[in-house]
């Protein structure tokens, strides 16, 4: 995998100037190489990529800036969406609903985003600033779901969600939209809306190696309620407070619902990507919604062209070997792809 030529984005950016579309193309390598949108950061970057002796900084900057201001960000950002996920293949089958939050001064930043699991690795198609602290509404909440489902097709597809992502209505409206969901619940919500006996289903998960569940009943929509011994409590006094898992599915084999639910912790390996692992995304200065939302997208391109890398150089990724005998990869997807991309030492001008 290389870094897209300029003449093989543009089918993608048909209302857009040529001359954005190799801005789009500059920033994103400057942000891979910076590791940085910060753009104080990525704009020291931009004469090396550019090939140029320009000892005036701040005309990369204000290059940087237009970019940014361009008076169309939501058309842009679709734009950005289309040559992303072009590089992608394959069916997908899972979902994962998650948010991640920041302050850029006194402005709160919180990031709702919609990801698909693709090779294992969590990958957002769809993204929102709530512009708030605290958590998102049902009504929010369903609010976005309509605006990616005008963009994707997320019917037969399985959400995964925390237990943040909650509601009787959020809930009959994920099962109207013929979306499976497996979302997990606080202890003892919903207990009186059960068929059977909230407590002695407890009792009986904390007995039982799989899986229980029962019947949730609501007006307009019959769901299950999963509970599940937790295995893993060992030592740590946090997971003694929860000895049973809880989750609600519309799925119709509940004994898969703690298996999928793990999956779920992809979005925060993505999430670390973004920030401390990867782009410090958390280092931006926009504070505009519309901005953050067009940054956000430049580094989702920059993170799935490092995840294509990662897959095209997946066997070359070594093996470690834990005390307890387990395995697992020395280096994920994402690091062994940013890593080879940068290593190429990439130049603009051969883009062009």
């Amino acid at each position: 995998m290389r870094v897209p030529a300029i003449k093989s984005l543009t089918p993608y950016f048909p209302a857009v100037r040529f001359s954005v579309v190799k801005n789009f193309l500059l920033i994103a390598q400057a942000i891979l190489t910076a590791k940085s949108t910060n753009l104080s950061v990525a704009k020291d970057r931009i004469g090396a990529l550019r090939q140029v002796n320009d000892r005036q900084p701040c005309s990369h900057y204000k290059r940087l800036i237009r970019f940014f201001n361009y008076n169309q960000p939501v058309d842009l950002t679709f734009c950005i969406l289309q040559c992303t996920f072009a590089l992608l293949s394959g069916r997908v089958r899972y979902l994962i609903l998650d948010a991640t939050t920041w302050q850029v001064g006194q402005k709160n930043v919180q990031l709702l985003v919609l990801s698909l699991l693709y090779q294992d690795v969590a990958i957002p198609i769809f993204w929102q600033d709530l512009n708030k602290k605290g958590h998102s509404s049902e009504k929010e909440r369903q609010a976005f779901i309509e605006k990616a489902a005008q963009l994707f097709n997320l019917k037969g597809k399985v959400l995964l969600a925390d237990r943040e992502y909650t509601g009787q209505r959020w809930f009959t409206y994920l099962h109207g939209q013929g979306i499976d969901f497996v979302i997990r619940l606080p202890r003892e919500c919903y207990k009186y809306d059960t068929l059977t006996s909230y407590r002695s289903l407890a009792r009986k998960a904390l007995r039982r190696k799989r899986a229980v569940w029962t019947w949730v009943n609501w007006p307009d929509c019959r769901l299950k309620l999963v509970m599940c011994r937790n295995r893993e409590t060992g030592h740590d006094s946090r997971k003694k407070d929860e000895p049973v898992f809880y989750w609600l599915t519309s799925l119709d084999n509940v004994h898969t619902a703690a298996e999928l639910y793990r999956k779920r912790w992809r979005i925060e390996q993505c999430f670390k990507a973004f920030k401390s692992n990867g782009f410090n995304l958390e280092a931006m200065n926009f504070k505009k919604p519309s901005k953050i939302e067009l940054l956000m997208a430049v580094v989702v391109f920059v993170y799935v062209l490092s995840i294509y890398e990662g897959v095209n150089q997946k066997k070359q990724i070594t093996t470690k070997r834990y005390a307890d005998q387990s395995t697992a990869p020395a280096q994920s997807l994402f690091k062994k792809g940013l890593d080879v991309l940068n290593a190429m030492l990439i130049i603009f001008q051969q883009f062009l």
